[in-house]
């Protein structure tokens, strides 16, 4: 069973976040389980900083 503290855990969230997140799955540990799933994937997959280039100068 996947409780507030092991979200709060398995996030790194607030208590607060955690629990909106129980809400929003509407308690079904189904749910809550492929939405976990879900957030941990995009927090592996996704930079955590993008660095965006400057446009070379072009002098003439």
């Amino acid at each position: 069973m996947i409780t507030i503290q092991k979200l709060i855990e398995r996030l790194n969230c607030s208590e607060v976040y955690a629990r909106k997140f129980m809400i929003m799955c509407n308690f079904d540990q189904n749910l809550i389980r492929e939405e976990l799933q879900r957030q941990i994937h995009k927090r592996e997959t996704t930079p955590a900083i993008t660095i965006n280039k400057p446009l070379e100068e072009i002098t003439i």
